[in-house]
């Protein structure tokens, strides 16, 4: 870990857990949006982001990955 990255780290260590969540959630969007930059099919982004939605908006139950992948 370069000295940058330490001082983010103990930067982010400071803020309230609703924030560091909400950083947290934009981080990851940018990491989609590189991904998709790449090549991501525009109809697999679409799907993807209308079941977050749904999962975030309480019209469809998340279920455990692992407890999902020990079914398969």
């Amino acid at each position: 870990m370069n000295a940058t990255t330490a001082q983010l780290e103990r930067s982010i260590r400071e803020l309230s857990v609703e924030e560091r969540l909400a950083l947290h959630e934009r981080l990851v969007a940018t990491v989609l949006d590189e991904e998709e930059a790449r090549g991501l099919e525009p109809g697999f982004r679409r799907d993807i982001e209308r079941r977050v939605n749904d999962v975030r908006t309480g019209k469809a139950k998340g279920v455990d990955a692992l407890r999902a992948l020990r079914k398969m």
